[in-house]
C-alpha cells in the first residue's frame, strides 16, 4: 500500500480492516459534520467512499504486477441560502481538517459565489432518506493473502487451453466500495458494492495481426473459487483461440451499407454511447435530443416497438441503488414505444432540461463531482417484434454465426434484397452527441457467400444515431444484459453494463456504413 495512504489511515484512526468498526467511525464523523454545519447558514451534501482494490495480470506466464490499494476520502457540496454552491474534497478524514476545509469553502462562497456557478435551490426541495443496504460478501478482501492469491491466479493461467502461436495476457481485479451519503436535512445512506472480473487478451502478430478481448465477471469477490465462472472463461478461451486464428487469415469486408445483425454487446454500445450520453441532462442544450435548449420529450426516435431503458439491478456490475446526492435511482424509460420520454437527470439540471428528477448522479471517487450517468442500459423491443424460436433457447456463447445468419435469411426477416452482415463483439468507439454521429468497432464480421459462412476482419460500424435507431427492425432471443465495461466522462470512469435481445436486426440504411477495404 502507498505509505502516504497508510499514514492517513493511522491519523484518521479508521480501522479499515474491520468493516463494521469503520462504519461506526464514519457514522460518528458524519454526525459531527452535520452538527457543525447546522450552526452555520450553509447546507451540505456529502459522500464518503472507502475503496479497496486487488489486481494482478499475467502475460505469457509471467506475473506483471500485483496491486493492493486502499483509499478513503470525503467530497461535499456546500450551498449558501441562495443556492450557490462549491465542491471540495479531501483524503483526510480527521474532523479538525474537515472543519478547516468547510470554513475555507464557506469563505470562498461568500467572496466568489456569483462566479462559482448559477444558483440552484433544487437541493432544498428534496425529502430526507435514511437507508442502509449492506451486502454480505463471502470473502473478506482485507484477509486475502497476496502470495496465495497470486499462486492461485497463476495456477488458473496454467490451466488455460493455450496454443503456441498465440500470445496470452489475462488480468484479474477485485474491488470493494463502501458508500456513505448524507445531507443537512438528515439524509443518511449507506450501501456497499463488490465485484470481481477476469479479462483475457489473445493476439497473433505473425502474418496479419489479430486480437480478441473478452471477460467474465460477478457481483462477488470469490471469482477465483467460482467453478462455473472459471469454466466459462476456459470455454471462451478455447473458442477465441480459433477465432483469433481465423481473424489473422481473414480478408476485409467491402465497405458500404448492408442489412445488419448486431449482437447484444454491440447493441449495448449503441444504446450507451450513441444514445444514453445524449440523454444525460447536464449537457442537454448541446444534445441531439434537445430543442431550444430543453429535453425534446415527445420526439420520435424509432419504430413504435422500440424502448431504451436504464435502471440499476441488484447484485450486478453497475449496481447503483442511490445517487451520490442521496436520491433513490429510478428506472428510466428514456425511449418508450419509439418516443423520447425521459432523460437521465441530476438535481442541478433536471428543471433546466424540463425533465423528471431521476437520481442519475454518479461519481468514481470521493473527489469527483457527481454527474448524470447511466447504469445498466438496454434496447428492448415489444414482444411482437422479437423472434424466440427454440434454436435460441441456449447459452448465448453456444449460438453459432451460421445459425443466426441462416435463420434470418431463410425466414426473410429483412424485407429487401440487400446483403446481410453479422457484426459480433464490441470493442469501443466514439460518439458526437451534438451532431448525433457514432463510430464503433466490432470484433468480427460474418457473411454468407456461396452458401458458406465467411469470416472477415473487424471493421468500423458508423452512422447517424437517430437514423440507426429508426432502422432497428427486429430482435432475436431473450434479453441479455451482462455486457460490461467502464464509462468515461468528465475525467472520471464508472462501471457500466447493459445489452438487448441476443441479436438486433438493423434494416439497410445508407446512413449506416461498414468501413471495409
Amino acid at each position: 500500500m502507498n505509505k502516504k495512504l497508510e499514514n492517513i489511515y493511522e491519523n484518521n484512526k479508521l480501522n479499515l480492516s474491520n468493516s463494521l468498526k469503520a462504519q461506526d467511525d464514519i457514522s460518528i464523523l458524519i454526525n459531527n459534520i452535520i452538527s457543525y454545519i447546522n450552526k452555520t447558514e450553509f447546507y451540505i451534501v456529502g459522500k464518503i467512499k472507502i475503496c479497496k482494490l486487488i489486481s494482478s495480470s499475467i502475460t505469457n506466464g509471467n506475473i506483471n504486477n500485483y496491486f493492493n490499494i486502499k483509499e478513503a476520502g470525503i467530497g461535499f457540496h456546500l450551498f449558501d441560502k441562495n443556492g450557490f454552491s462549491i465542491f471540495v474534497s479531501t483524503f483526510d478524514l480527521n474532523m479538525n481538517k474537515i472543519k478547516a476545509l468547510i470554513n475555507n469553502g464557506m469563505n470562498l462562497l461568500k467572496k466568489y459565489n456569483k462566479i462559482c456557478n448559477d444558483p440552484n435551490k433544487n437541493i432544498f426541495e428534496l425529502q430526507p432518506i435514511k437507508a442502509r443496504l449492506e451486502k454480505k460478501s463471502n470473502v473478506d478482501i482485507d484477509k486475502i493473502n497476496s502470495e496465495k492469491f497470486q499462486r492461485d491466479f497463476l495456477e488458473f493461467y496454467n490451466n488455460l487451453p493455450k496454443e503456441n502461436d498465440i500470445s496470452y495476457s489475462i488480468g484479474i481485479s477485485l474491488k470493494n466500495i463502501d458508500n456513505f451519503i448524507f445531507r443537512s436535512d438528515g439524509t443518511d445512506i449507506y450501501y456497499n458494492e463488490f465485484y470481481s472480473i477476469i479479462t483475457g487478451d489473445l493476439s497473433i502478430s505473425s502474418n496479419s495481426k489479430a486480437s480478441i478481448y473478452y471477460k467474465i465477471h460477478k457481483f462477488g469477490l470469490d471469482i477465483l473459487n467460482d467453478k462455473d465462472k472459471l469454466e466459462e472463461f476456459l470455454s471462451l478461451t478455447s473458442k477465441n483461440n480459433k477465432l483469433v486464428k481465423d481473424l489473422s487469415l481473414a480478408e476485409n469486408v467491402d465497405g458500404g451499407s448492408y442489412n445488419l445483425i448486431i449482437d447484444y454487446a454491440l447493441a449495448k454500445g449503441l444504446a450507451h454511447e450513441a444514445f444514453g450520453h445524449a440523454a444525460e441532462t447536464d449537457f442537454v442544450e448541446n444534445s441531439i435530443l434537445s430543442k431550444n435548449g430543453i429535453f425534446n420529450k415527445g420526439l420520435k426516435v424509432g419504430k413504435s416497438f422500440l424502448n431504451i431503458i436504464d435502471e440499476s439491478f441488484d447484485n450486478e456490475w453497475a449496481y447503483t441503488p442511490f445517487s451520490d446526492y442521496g436520491l433513490i435511482r429510478k428506472k428510466v424509460y428514456i425511449v418508450k414505444d419509439g418516443i423520447l420520454n425521459n432523460g437521465l437527470s441530476d438535481v442541478f439540471s433536471y428543471k433546466k432540461a424540463q425533465t423528471e428528477l431521476t437520481g442519475a448522479e454518479r461519481s468514481e471517487r470521493y473527489s469527483d463531482i457527481p454527474i448524470p450517468r447511466m447504469s445498466n442500459i438496454r434496447i428492448e423491443l415489444n414482444p411482437d417484434f422479437v423472434y424466440k424460436d427454440n434454436i435460441f433457447n441456449k447459452n448465448f456463447n453456444e449460438i453459432k454465426p451460421s445459425e443466426i445468419l441462416n435463420y434470418v435469411l431463410e425466414n426473410k426477416l429483412f424485407k429487401n434484397d440487400k446483403d446481410t452482415l453479422l457484426l459480433s463483439g464490441y470493442s469501443g468507439g466514439q460518439v458526437d452527441t451534438v451532431k448525433g454521429n457514432f463510430v464503433f468497432n466490432c470484433q468480427a464480421i460474418y457473411k454468407v457467400e456461396n452458401n458458406k459462412i465467411k469470416i472477415f476482419k473487424p471493421s468500423v460500424f458508423s452512422g447517424i444515431t437517430l437514423k440507426t435507431l429508426d432502422s432497428i427492425s427486429f430482435g432475436i432471443g431473450n434479453l441479455k444484459l451482462d455486457a460490461i465495461g467502464r464509462c468515461g466522462k468528465s475525467g472520471q470512469s464508472v462501471n457500466s453494463s447493459g445489452g438487448s435481445h441476443y441479436f438486433l436486426g438493423i434494416n439497410y440504411n445508407e446512413n449506416i456504413i461498414i468501413g471495409g477495404k
